[in-house]
């Protein structure tokens, strides 16, 4: 299906709105993307380390499988940030995911006010891709019983997740600037 139509679909369906509120809140995403990946290694260094075993009293503890987890949240909630930074809201990963790629990677067409932002904040392709994979391996790392798969996936996903974070956070920084510039705009032009 069609990208624009994918994000259409969305919005009809109520998984994908326009919501200006969600700006406010777009911080405490980034925010809770950011615990996310702690707590993703924290479960890591756990799960590998028999010295904070001892120290925790734990002896059998390998917590792979939400090492990927939480990492694929962390992504997907940094995405959300970035979303809500543009005033959408998103009920849904596949939404969430389409509207990435729509409004970030393809540069489709918005509302005039975030013209400006899309045309000097985009993100590479890679990253959409990079989610769509990180959503498949915690589906297969949920429910994989096989120990060595979970630690490969999860050493996998800890490198994934801190790339993608990362790129989402300086997006969402740049997104932040060009809306400041475009506030700074439309107050001049209101001052005149």
């Amino acid at each position: 299906m069609d990208l624009n139509l994918r994000i259409r679909n969305y919005k009809k369906k109520g998984l994908l709105s326009e919501n200006k509120r969600y700006k406010d809140i777009a911080e405490s995403y980034l925010e809770k993307a950011r615990n996310n990946l702690v707590a993703m290694q924290i479960d890591y260094k756990i799960s590998v380390d028999e010295g904070i075993k001892k120290i925790l009293e734990i002896a059998e503890f390998k917590e792979y499988d939400w090492v990927v987890v939480k990492g694929y949240y962390a992504m997907y909630i940094a995405v959300l940030a970035c979303l809500a930074k543009i005033g959408l809201k998103s009920e849904s990963h596949n939404a969430s995911i389409s509207a990435l790629d729509f409004y970030f990677v393809k540069k489709g067409k918005l509302e005039e006010r975030y013209l400006g932002i899309l045309k000097s904040v985009s993100l590479e392709s890679e990253y959409v891709e990079d989610l769509k994979v990180a959503k498949e391996d915690r589906i297969d790392a949920q429910y994989e019983v096989s120990e060595e798969f979970q630690k490969r996936k999860a050493e996998e996903m800890i490198d994934c997740a801190k790339k993608f974070v990362d790129r989402l956070e300086r997006l969402f920084y740049e997104i932040k600037e060009e809306d400041k510039k475009e506030d700074g705009d439309e107050n001049e032009k209101r001052d005149k």
